[in-house]
């Protein structure tokens, strides 16, 4: 019960931003390079799925809808505190936000150049992490893209033990090995998919990246 209070803080997005600063060191400086080679050449309306209080990701260029079911971090997402969508413009950017959950997106199919997803399908069930990448799929264009970031196991716990007590701590209930991560992602489309595993902080804390190009099979 009291972890279940600890966690409930993390909804409001100063403490959550907080806590991903101390409990993964060295992310941004880390990630930079991965993030540019994936996401350099981004552009058109890109879809964030699971966007939290901050775009974690580089920004396209292009429009960002960014998607959460907490409130508290779609008007973060956008400093403002117009309710339940929200518009923001910076420089030749525009961001929105909408408040919906993941396994019904209130999108048209084919609306997006490029859905993204960042350590969002550990907080999800088999069946909703499933859903996720399904829906995220369907409203990708022909020829887009689908970019998924996700925590995964340590191969080595006993070499990572802080990554590995990291991950036994967070409130995500369905954290994957590497394995499990791409079955999830095979399950959910025909086409094969890209993938790299990368260490992304001091503390050995590892993701794994999967890109999945959709076609007329996917």
């Amino acid at each position: 019960m009291k972890c279940f209070s600890l966690y409930r803080l993390l909804d409001f997005p100063f403490i959550y931003s907080l806590s991903q600063k101390l409990l993964a060191p060295g992310a941004e400086l880390l990630s930079n390079k991965m993030f540019k080679q994936l996401f350099d050449e981004s552009k058109g309306l890109i879809l964030d799925v699971g966007c939290g209080p901050v775009l974690t990701t580089p920004h396209p260029n292009g429009i960002v809808i960014g998607i959460d079911t907490n409130i508290y971090y779609a008007r973060n997402y956008l400093k403002s505190h117009r309710k339940l969508n929200f518009c923001r413009k910076v420089n030749d950017f525009v961001t929105y936000g909408v408040v919906s959950s993941s396994e019904a997106l209130p999108f048209e199919d084919d609306a997006f150049e490029e859905s993204r997803c960042v350590g969002l399908l550990h907080h999800l069930s088999h069946t909703s992490a499933l859903l996720t990448i399904k829906e995220m799929i369907r409203c990708t264009h022909q020829d887009g893209r689908i970019v998924i970031f996700d925590n995964v196991w340590p191969r080595q716990p006993c070499f990572r033990p802080l990554a590995w007590l990291t991950r036994k701590l967070d409130r995500g209930k369905w954290i994957r090995t590497e394995e499990g991560l791409l079955d999830l992602v095979n399950s959910a489309c025909v086409s094969n998919c890209q993938y790299k595993r990368f260490t992304y902080t001091f503390t050995g804390l590892e993701v794994l990246s999967i890109t999945i190009k959709k076609s007329g099979g996917v």
